[in-house]
Parts: structure tokens; C-alpha cells; sequence
């Protein structure tokens, strides 16, 4: 017997293990929820997934903003084991191209830094040498990482 999507009624709050059938040409799978919902992107720190090791994977976004011509640390992020990726966006007023390239550029003497020191605590830096001199913009970086407390 099947039940009609009309005759459903709306969650008020999901888990994440719900199971969710998938059909596709006659064959039906089962899947969670908690595997197909959508990113979020947050400046709380969020679990979006699993790392290989089984651990939680984090995702968090750091808000600032960087001026030319500088080394400036954007962000902090305790307990950090492993950092997964880090992608970062900048605004594009008044930088150049480092505003329009949001990646490592040598020719433009711009880039990113994600390190870990030995206390755990993951440090984001920017540098950027490239636009109107004394120019300030602001950037969002997007860290994934696993912890050391899971």
C-alpha cells in the first residue's frame, strides 16, 4: 500500500536518521535524510559529515576583513586534529585581482595560510599585495576539519 505525498504530514524536526526512499527506473533504495539534506553554511561550527576515520568532519565560516599591503590573521579555531579544506571569498572592491582570483595568485603576491600549532588551535591568515594601496574588503573563509576532542 502506498501513502500519497499529500496525505503526509510536515516534520517539526528531523534527526537526520529518518529513512527516505529513492526510486529510480523500478528500483527502490533506502537512504537517511541526514545523507541527502543540503549544505549549510554557518558561522556557528556545524557537523556536515564523516572523515575516513570515522570521526565527525566540522565546517565552520569566518567573517573579516583584510587590508592591502598586509599579513593579517582572520580567524581561530580550537581543538582542530585535521584541517580537510579551506576555501576562501573576497570581495572584490578596491583588490585588484585579488579580489577577482580568491585563490593563491604568486603574481599577485596573494594568499592564504591555514596552519596548526601544537596546542591544536588552527590559524587562518591572508596576505594580499595587490589593488588600491590601503584598501580594505571583507572575506569569508569556509574551513572543514576534524577535532580533537571527538
Amino acid at each position: 500500500m502506498s501513502t500519497k505525498i499529500s496525505d503526509l504530514t510536515s516534520a517539526t524536526s528531523l534527526t537526520g536518521a529518518e529513512e527516505v526512499p529513492i526510486v529510480q527506473t523500478g528500483t527502490t533504495k533506502k537512504t537517511t535524510v541526514g545523507d541527502i539534506k543540503s549544505e549549510n553554511y554557518s558561522t556557528t561550527e556545524q557537523v556536515v559529515g564523516t572523515w575516513i576515520d570515522g570521526k565527525p568532519v566540522y565546517q565552520k565560516v569566518i567573517e573579516n576583513t583584510v587590508t592591502l599591503n598586509s599579513y593579517a590573521v582572520v580567524g581561530t579555531i580550537n581543538n582542530v586534529k585535521d584541517t580537510i579544506s579551506v576555501n576562501w571569498l573576497v570581495a572584490p572592491s578596491n583588490f585588484g585581482s585579488f579580489g577577482r582570483t580568491g585563490y593563491l595568485n604568486s603574481n599577485y603576491y596573494t594568499g592564504i595560510q591555514a596552519e596548526i600549532d601544537a596546542s591544536n588551535v588552527l590559524t587562518i591568515s591572508i596576505w594580499g599585495k595587490e589593488g588600491t594601496n590601503g584598501a580594505s574588503t571583507s572575506v569569508r573563509v569556509i574551513v572543514r576539519y576534524t577535532k580533537t576532542t571527538d
